[in-house]
């Protein structure tokens, strides 16, 4: 299967272009929590486990915009410096509180990053790479 086909219906799925019936079934069939960076690549057709294995190189290309936090899961989706944070801190959602589906604006607090559980070392570790990516308020 051509790599460019496959990589621009990962395009529509980020995009999450409802106005393609396959993407929509996609998303409500699918997606685990409801973002694409969840979604379990050992399980279905072969051809979906083709296009999630073109994830990793997908990725490389992507440059995210945080923005108010609601269009990012926290945990689940690959917006910080160390990918998808569940991940590399498999505690942090018990640590922290939040759970495994809030979205990013849950420590973004006036265009500012507001974290529970700041004196945890794996929290700390994540708000040190966090001077990295800017935060924007919507206005």
């Amino acid at each position: 299967m051509n790599n460019s086909l496959m990589g621009k219906h990962l395009w529509q799925i980020l995009e999450k272009r409802h106005d393609s019936i396959w993407v929509s079934w996609i998303t409500k069939y699918k997606l685990r929590h409801g973002t694409l960076w969840a979604a379990n690549g050992n399980e279905g057709s072969w051809i979906w486990k083709k296009l999630l294995k073109l994830r990793n190189q997908l990725i490389k290309g992507i440059r995210f915009q945080v923005g108010d936090g609601t269009d990012f899961k926290l945990w689940l989706d690959p917006w910080h410096p160390d990918g998808t944070l569940i991940h590399k801190y498999p505690h942090g959602p018990l640590v922290t509180g939040l759970s495994l589906d809030s979205p990013l604006s849950t420590v973004i607090v006036d265009g500012h990053w507001n974290w529970p559980s700041e004196n945890h070392i794996d929290i700390n570790e994540i708000i040190n790479k966090l001077p990295a990516i800017i935060v924007a308020l919507l206005i």
